[in-house]
C-alpha cells in the first residue's frame, strides 16, 4: 500500500464529521436511531445526543449463521423515520441488507456511515468519500495490518479476536535496560558501549504488558551493534519476533550531533520500520522520539515508556488552531 493509503479518524474528527450533518439530519425529522453493531455505535451515540433522541437501537449482524439480531428499545412503525448508522460502507453488503430488513418495519431508512470505499453497492445518504484511501478508526487500528484485510475480503468476516491482528514494537534502550546518559557517549563512546553490554535488564514487572514473542524491537542501535545486541537479549532471555536496528547511511547519528538532531534520525528510522512492519502499538522510552513518531503515523498508538520515573503516557498530537 502506499503511505497514503491510509487515513486516521480519531474521536475528534469523526465527531466533527458526525456532528455537521446535524442540522439536515433535524430537518428530516428522524424519530429514530438504529447502529449496526459494533462500529455504527460510535456515530449512532453521537447523533442520538446530538438529535435529542432517548436511546439508539442496535442491529447485531451475525454473518457466520447469515442472520440479523435486534436489540430495539421500542418497536418500530410505519410512521418511524430511522437513521442507520454504520462506520464504513466497505462492499456495502451489510448496509444493503440492514436497509431490506427495516424497510419491513419503518416507513423512512435513510443511510449514514464516516466513510465508504470506491466499491460499495451502497452509497449511503450521509457518508464523506475518501478516494483510495482506507479510513482507520480507534477501534480498528488492526486494519492497517494486510493480513487482517486479506482474510476479511475472501471471508467477510475474521477468524480471530480483534486483538490477535495488533502488532506491536519496542525501543530497546530506555525500555529494557537502562539508557546510558549522553555525555558519556559523547566523551567516552568506547566506556559507554561497554557499560551497555553489561547492564542488567529492568525487572519483568515494569516491562510493556504485552506478548513478547509477538512484538519487534526496534532500536536507534546501528547494524554493527547487532551481535552483541542479540547476545544481550538471548543472555537476558528477552523474546523477540524480529531485531531492527538503524542503518548508519541512511539515519546518520554522531555522538557529538544536536540531542533533537538524534532524536529526529532516530524517530525516522522507527517510522521507516513502523509503517513496514504494520505495527500498530509501539512503545517509546524518549518523549521527543514518541512525540515524533506519534505525530508521523496517527494511527499508530504509541506509548512514551519510562522507566526512570515509571511514567507512562499514551501519545497524541494534534495540530496547533487559534481558531
Amino acid at each position: 500500500m502506499r503511505e497514503n493509503d491510509y487515513f486516521f479518524c480519531d474521536y475528534n474528527w469523526i465527531e466533527r464529521k458526525v456532528l455537521a450533518w446535524e442540522q439536515h439530519l433535524r430537518t428530516l425529522g428522524i424519530t429514530d436511531i438504529v447502529a449496526i453493531a459494533r462500529g455504527g455505535i460510535v456515530p449512532a451515540t453521537m447523533l442520538c445526543f446530538a438529535l435529542d433522541l432517548p436511546k439508539i437501537h442496535i442491529l447485531n449482524v451475525d454473518r457466520a449463521h447469515n442472520r440479523l439480531e435486534e436489540q430495539y428499545h421500542r418497536p418500530l412503525t410505519p410512521q418511524s423515520v430511522v437513521l442507520l448508522c454504520e462506520d464504513v460502507a466497505g462492499d456495502g453488503q451489510t448496509l444493503v441488507r440492514c436497509v431490506q430488513h427495516l424497510k419491513q418495519q419503518a416507513g423512512k431508512v435513510y443511510t449514514l456511515t464516516i466513510h465508504h470505499f470506491d466499491g460499495s453497492t451502497m452509497r449511503p445518504d450521509f457518508s464523506d468519500d475518501f478516494g483510495h484511501r482506507i479510513g482507520i478508526f480507534p477501534w480498528e487500528r488492526f486494519r492497517v495490518n494486510p493480513k487482517m484485510i486479506d482474510e476479511y475480503r475472501e471471508h467477510r468476516r475474521l477468524s480471530k479476536s480483534d486483538s490477535a491482528y495488533y502488532r506491536y514494537g519496542c525501543d530497546l534502550d530506555g525500555v529494557f535496560l537502562p539508557d546510558i546518559d549522553e555525555a558519556i557517549y559523547q566523551h567516552h563512546l568506547e566506556d559507554a558501549l561497554a557499560m551497555r553490554a553489561h547492564l542488567l535488564p529492568y525487572p519483568a514487572n515494569v516491562l510493556p504488558p504485552i506478548d513478547m514473542s509477538r512484538a519487534m524491537i526496534i532500536t536507534g542501535r546501528p547494524h554493527c551493534d547487532r551481535e552483541v545486541t542479540e547476545q544481550w537479549l538471548v543472555t537476558h532471555q528477552i523474546a523477540y519476533q524480529k531485531l531492527l536496528m538503524r542503518d548508519p547511511e541512511m539515519y546518520a547519528i554522531q555522538p557529538y550531533d544536536d540531542p533533537a538532531h538524534k532524536a529526529q534520525q532516530a524517530a525516522n528510522m522507527k517510522i521507516f520500520w513502523i509503517k513496514e512492519q504494520h505495527i500498530t502499538h509501539f512503545f517509546e522510552s524518549d518523549p521527543l522520539q514518541a512525540t515524533l513518531i506519534a505525530r508521523a503515523l496517527p494511527y499508530v498508538r504509541v506509548m512514551w515508556w519510562n522507566n526512570v520515573t515509571h511514567d507512562r503516557y499514551v501519545v497524541s498530537v494534534e495540530a496547533y488552531s487559534a481558531s
